[in-house]
Parts: C-alpha cells; structure tokens; sequence
C-alpha cells in the first residue's frame, strides 16, 4: 500500500478539561470535510464528558493511501475528483504523524477514510474506531489479510444492506429487478445489497458505471430490464449532470429510483435512506467506552449506524405511478409534499 496522503495543512488541538490524571487519552483523527467537522466536535464533547482527555488532529484536503480519497461527499451534485497525490508523504503528514504518537493514546477515533488509514498506519498497536467512512467494505484496511481486524471497528455511513432492500419492498414493493449502481471503488458494497436482496427475494442487477460514461450505465439498466434503480454514494460515479440524467431515466420510464441523500430526494429521487451525523458520533463514542472499559476486549469489526432517516418525495411517487397511501408511516421520516 502506498503512502500517500495530500494535505494543504494539520492543525492539533488539544482539549485537556479538568481530569484525573489517569483519564483515558483519546486522540481525534479528521479530515477538513464539513461533515467531518460536525462529526468530529460531536465526539470530543460526548468523549469529555464520558471523562476522556482528548486531542484532536484535523487533516486537510486529505487523500488516503492508495488513492482512497473521500470519494463520497454528502451531496453528489457537487463532487469533484481529487487531484494526484505526490509519492510520498508531505511534511505535513509526517507532522501529524508525530503529534499522534507522541500522545500515546489509548484509542484513536478516526473521522473518514483518510484518516483511518493514517491512525492504522501511523500508530500500528493502537486501537481505532472509526466513522464517517462510506463504502466501507470496499476499503483495503477492512479487507481479508489487511491485518488491522483485531483492533479496528468503528460505524460505517452505509446503510445496513437488509435495511435497504427493506425499504425498497415496503415502498415499491412492485419493483422486481433493481438495478443497483455502483463504481469500481463500490462494487463490494454493492454486492453486499445484493446479498441481502436474495434473501428477501428481490433481484438486484449490479450496474457498473463510470463518471466520464455514465450513459453506458443507463442502457445498462433498460437493457437488464430494470425497473427501478439503487444509487451508491460515490463521487467516481456521480457529478451534477449523471445524478440529474438518472432522475429523468427515472421519470420517463415511470420507475423510482432511490438514493442516499436528502438533497436528491427533494431534488425528485423517489425516496432515499441517510445517516443522522450526531447519532453516528454518539454511537461511535460507545465503541470507545467499550473499547476502554470492556476486558477481554469486545467483538471488532464493522457497524452499521443505529439512527437512520428516510426520505420520499410525494410527487415524484405520482409521477412514477406509486400510492403511498399505506405506506406513510414512522419509517419514512420526511415526506417532501407535492408542488
């Protein structure tokens, strides 16, 4: 694995409130993404006030090693690709290396991708919970041999698979064969979907696409026959100009397509699953009171969040020719009303 991580700066901040001395010492790893940021001040409020001495370092327009850059941003309509990172590690890098070390902590919460690579690197007999990491299975540090298993676990913003076609059944239960989306840097998560999709009886058909071609992706779909669509959050698949010509496929075809974000359902996607980011931070810090407290250490490994929010756009579910007169109920939080 290379090691090559991009920043434009590193900034440490030490927040050290009135403990004991033996207060565990928890170090903050982030990237500069806003998310990041929310998620970030959410831990190390609910971390000091579960007793923890903690110091947080923010890493700036971070691209991990390998090449695995936050390829996921919140809102796909604004993604962009990451420039070219140099082949080795930036005085920055090695900067914020040296601060993580030198705080000897005990547990390192890493905030992003790029972050939990560096932690898993940097401190390599340390344990690292993680969040805020989309398309987790795709990761290598989550792959079989990588060797962190024994010391990483930590909450992905993917959607539990089972969740997902759950909801694909409850609110168009007519759809037969979804056709899933997914990049190269995805495809493990897609597969993990349509894993779970057999159990439940419902055909998904994984839909390779690229950035630079998406229309190849759309012939896909009608040629597969789908009748419905499932969007990954990956910004290698998704820019303004795909998003908007999946939702139009969508709606003169009259078949839902489903999405990730709240933004694109408002936008006119049928419906879609998200993360709460200060719920995912409060189950994060549990991660890190069990991993502190719990002797012999819990089971590691991956979680999907607990809080998850749904999202359905009414006019669009019109436009598709789907009734949700019996299905608005409290597992779709937000129902944007019809123009």
């Amino acid at each position: 694995m290379r090691t090559a991580v991009l920043l434009a700066c590193c900034t440490v901040l030490v927040i050290a409130p009135a403990l004991r001395a033996e207060a565990p010492r928890v170090a903050i790893v982030l990237t500069a993404a806003p998310a990041h940021r929310e998620a970030a001040e959410a831990l190390r409020e609910t971390l000091s006030h579960q007793g923890c001495s903690c110091i947080v370092i923010q890493l700036s327009a971070a691209r991990t090693p390998g090449g695995e850059d936050e390829a996921s941003p919140p809102n796909p309509t604004a993604a962009t690709t990451t420039a070219p990172t140099a082949e080795g590690p930036s005085p920055q890098v090695l900067e914020a290396v040296r601060h993580l070390r030198e705080s000897r902590p005990q547990v390192v919460v890493s905030v992003g991708g790029g972050a939990t690579a560096l932690a898993l690197q940097a401190v390599p007999d340390v344990p690292v919970v993680f969040c805020m990491v989309p398309n987790v299975l795709d990761r290598s540090f989550v792959a079989k041999g990588a060797g962190s298993a024994a010391r990483l676990l930590g909450v992905t913003t993917d959607i539990s698979p089972q969740l997902q076609v759950e909801q694909i059944r409850h609110l168009s239960p007519k759809a037969t064969n979804v056709g899933l989306i997914h990049g190269p840097r995805s495809r493990r998560t897609a597969e993990a979907i349509r894993a779970a999709g057999e159990k439940k009886g419902l055909d998904l058909t994984l839909i390779p696409a690229q950035l630079d071609k998406f229309a190849e992706a759309l012939h896909r779909l009608d040629e597969r026959g789908c009748d419905a669509a499932l969007m990954i959050a990956d910004a290698d698949v998704y820019n303004s100009a795909n998003v908007q010509a999946l939702l139009l496929w969508g709606l003169r075809g009259r078949k839902p397509v489903w999405t990730f974000s709240p933004n694109l359902v408002k936008s006119g996607a049928f419906a879609g699953l998200y993360v709460d980011t200060k719920a995912m931070a409060a189950q994060t810090a549990g991660l890190v009171d069990k991993v502190l407290h719990e002797t012999p250490p819990g089971e590691r490994g991956l979680r999907y969040p607990e809080a998850v929010h749904g999202g359905v756009n009414e006019r669009t579910a019109e436009m598709v020719g789907i009734s949700l007169d019996r299905s608005l109920d409290d597992s779709v939080a937000v129902h944007y009303q019809r123009q």
